[in-house]
């Protein structure tokens, strides 16, 4: 059955461990029951690719890449994480899910995509069935390059630890007090906004209209959504470039001209903005990569400082580093804050900060803007205007 989106091969992936349907057929009953919630959440025919007698080993005369490299193609994988699932010898974890996340971080739309409301959604959706070791969450969290942000199914109580099974109707004796109709809906319109995101995404792409007028709409619609990722590209390596040249500007060793971006923290109160924060942080980094003369740390060794309470001066021994770019992010309603410091690691003074508050209505736009306030404050407080027409 073809996708939604021409060129994949089903819309869902559904992934599980095959000793996980042996009991009760658990994941067999949700496949029909989440297959009905689609039908009355999408208008159009939803394609579902899920094998009901797959085994957990690999035959020898199986050739898992052939076999599965067209059905991992699909818009949404959807793994039915149990306790046995994060499991390096297991089928579904090794050539399915890891499968997917290798496919879908090469492929047109990217393993995150960014959804109606401005935020970020996976496309690794996963449904958790048991309450998990932290040594699986921090497996899984590791391997889709993500916080675990799963629709639960897990009925909790003491001494109890099983999948919430579908006409528990009264699960007051569920410490997590949850409703399988809920979360089998919540799903499916998570399941919705991804797909609507990635539409949306493929729609953006020009396409020939049969009139000039309608010619000239479309050129002038497209180069305005082409011009605000780039100007938030360009600006940001404003950015980048100016604190090059200030380091340059302040006399110290060419050993010193290095720099680490660390992870932006992620002080909403919902404690929901991490991607945003961390591809902000990355974004920064891969920019100021681009600059001759600056040695950037790699963003592996930055981020191991991510949740740390380090003192800066010893994040700066330990990076060999002479500045650290540092910052956070708070989301409140529609609005967002960005803070951003610029640290001499030899002391731990700011040479710089600033903080910004935006409306939260585009978010190209709001990196736009903060980027531009940036790199102005940088030239105030940094560069006299003979330096920067020199330097440039």
């Amino acid at each position: 059955m073809a996708s939604l989106i021409p060129g994949y091969e089903y819309d869902i992936f559904i992934s599980y461990r095959h000793k996980d349907n042996h009991y009760d057929g658990w994941v067999t009953e949700f496949v029909t029951n989440f297959t009905k919630e689609l039908e009355s959440t999408f208008k159009q025919k939803v394609s579902i690719y899920f094998d009901e007698n797959r085994q957990d080993g690999l035959h020898e005369t199986d050739d898992v890449d052939e076999s599965l490299k067209n059905k991992i193609k699909c818009l949404v994988f959807i793994p039915i994480v149990s306790r046995t699932f994060c499991d390096p010898d297991c089928f579904a974890w090794k050539n399915e899910m890891l499968k997917f996340r290798d496919f879908a971080k090469g492929d047109t739309y990217g393993l995150k995509v960014k959804v109606a409301n401005g935020n970020v959604s996976h496309r690794i959706l996963p449904v958790r069935i048991h309450d998990l070791d932290d040594e699986d969450v921090k497996t899984f969290e590791r391997e889709v390059c993500g916080i675990m942000r799963p629709v639960d199914f897990v009925f909790n109580a003491t001494g109890v630890n099983r999948p919430l099974r579908a006409h528990e109707d009264e699960p007051r004796e569920n410490k997590n007090h949850i409703y399988y109709r809920d979360q089998i809906n919540k799903l499916a319109n998570a399941v919705r906004v991804i797909v609507a995101a990635m539409q949306h995404q493929g729609e953006e792409r020009p396409e020939p209209q049969p009139c000039e007028a309608q010619h000239h709409h479309l050129r002038k619609t497209a180069s305005v959504k082409f011009m605000i990722p780039l100007l938030a590209a360009l600006l940001l390596y404003s950015v980048c470039y100016d604190v090059c040249i200030f380091l340059k500007g302040t006399g110290i060793e060419s050993s010193e001209h290095s720099i680490a971006v660390l992870s932006f923290a992620d002080m909403s109160e919902n404690g929901d903005q991490q991607y945003f924060s961390d591809g902000l942080s990355e974004e920064l980094l891969n920019l100021l990569a681009t600059i001759p003369g600056l040695r950037v740390i790699s963003r592996t060794s930055a981020f191991s400082f991510k949740g740390k309470s380090e003192d800066i001066r010893t994040i700066g021994e330990k990076l060999g580093v002479g500045y650290l770019l540092e910052g956070s992010v708070r989301k409140s309603d529609n609005k967002i804050r960005i803070t951003a410091q610029l640290i001499r690691a030899s002391d731990g003074a700011h040479v710089w900060s600033e903080t910004f508050d935006r409306d939260l209505n585009e978010i190209f736009k709001v990196q736009a803007e903060v980027a531009h306030d940036v790199v102005k404050e940088i030239r105030i407080k940094f560069l006299s205007n003979e330096l920067l027409t020199e330097k440039r």
